[in-house]
C-alpha cells in the first residue's frame, strides 16, 4: 500500500504523519516495535521524525548521494535563548553526520516546514 496522498502543509502533528501511512509501512512497523519495547525518548523521536519526513517528501523523493540533487536539512541552534530553528541547509553529495540521509528534505520550504512546526520533535531527538 501506498502513503495517502496529502498537502504536507496539513501534517502538523506526528499522528497525521502517522495515519497517512500503512500500518504495514516498514518505518510504521519499526515505530511500533519500539514503542511497545519502551526505546528511550530520543530514539522515539528519531523514529517520528523519518515517519513525518517520509510523509512530507514528495513520493518520487529519493535520496541518492551519487545524483546531483539538492538534499535539504533544518538547521537548528542550542543556546540561551533556547532550542530554535535558524534555516535550512542543502547538500548535494554527503549527509550531515547529526541528521544521516533518512532526515534529508527534498526542497528548502519543506525542511523550513519540518524545522519550525516540529521543533519539539528535533529537540527531543538532538538535545535530550
Amino acid at each position: 500500500m501506498k502513503k495517502k496522498a496529502v498537502d504536507y502543509t496539513n501534517i502538523i502533528s506526528f499522528e497525521k504523519a502517522y495515519e497517512s501511512l500503512p500500518k504495514d509501512d516498514e518505518d510504521v512497523v519499526n515505530y511500533d516495535k519500539a514503542k511497545a519495547a519502551g526505546l528511550a525518548d530520543h530514539t522515539m523521536a528519531e523514529l517520528e521524525l523519518i515517519i513525518i519526513i517520509k510523509v512530507v517528501n514528495p513520493e518520487d523523493f529519493k535520496v541518492d548521494f551519487d545524483d546531483t540533487n539538492e538534499k535539504w536539512s533544518p538547521w537548528f541552534q542550542y543556546g540561551q535563548s533556547g532550542f530554535r530553528f535558524m534555516y535550512s541547509l542543502f547538500t548535494i553529495t554527503v549527509s550531515h553526520p547529526d541528521l544521516g540521509s533518512r532526515l534529508c528534505l527534498s526542497d528548502e520550504k519543506r525542511s523550513d516546514f519540518m524545522g519550525k512546526t516540529f521543533l519539539s520533535t528535533y529537540k527531543r531527538f538532538l538535545i535530550k
